[in-house]
């Protein structure tokens, strides 16, 4: 599909994928059954949340944005699954745009989520919210060997500086550093646009 599709197509079958995914386990789990047609709006609501998150963002970061266009994804060591994390606030209506993407070392797409929700908070808390519920759905979906990527600094350091000053920030960090613990073949990692990186294993 990679290789047939357009991005636009792509991301509209991924959201299938993943809705299907989820009426499959809810009728395991939970003895419910949604019907296809409720299947498909919420995999096109869901689409259509993340766009406008993505669209949003884009248009915080201005100038930034040629950067983060000319930013290429680069590959993981053979077995280890990369997961890039993003979000994105629209103030005027306190909503959160959560984005998240899994790959393979060949780039293999593996999983997307696109969510959106009620939101009050600032930019590091958003970013926070977003590589917990990346690492939530890597639990859910039992992944192995995961680098989640992101390009907060300041979360990023967060989570890495077991010794810094975050204020109100820190037991969300704290939380987030908890999970790491118990799972050893996790790392998280700061992409800078110039080519940085810092990493936590």
């Amino acid at each position: 599909m990679q290789t047939r599709l357009q991005q636009s197509k792509l991301e509209e079958v991924s959201m299938i994928l993943r809705g299907l995914w989820t009426r499959r386990n809810m009728m395991i789990f939970e003895r419910k059954f949604e019907s296809p047609r409720k299947v498909l709006t919420a995999a096109m609501t869901s689409l259509q949340n993340f766009q406008g998150a993505r669209a949003a963002l884009n248009q915080l970061k201005g100038p930034n944005v040629q950067t983060r266009k000319d930013t290429k994804w680069k590959p993981t060591d053979e077995g280890v699954s990369k997961v890039n994390f993003d979000a994105a606030i629209d103030k005027n209506n306190y909503k959160l745009g959560l984005g998240i993407v899994a790959r393979n070392h060949v780039g293999e797409v593996l999983f997307t989520l696109s969510s959106s929700k009620l939101f009050s908070g600032n930019s590091d808390m958003a970013k926070a919210a977003a590589l917990w519920r990346a690492m939530e759905l890597v639990l859910e979906l039992d992944v192995r060997m995961v680098v989640f990527e992101g390009d907060s600094d300041r979360v990023i350091k967060g989570v890495t500086d077991v010794g810094g000053n975050y204020a109100w920030m820190e037991q969300q960090y704290a939380n987030i550093r908890g999970r790491m613990l118990l799972r050893l073949d996790w790392s998280v990692s700061f992409i800078h646009r110039k080519g940085n990186c810092v990493a936590m294993h």
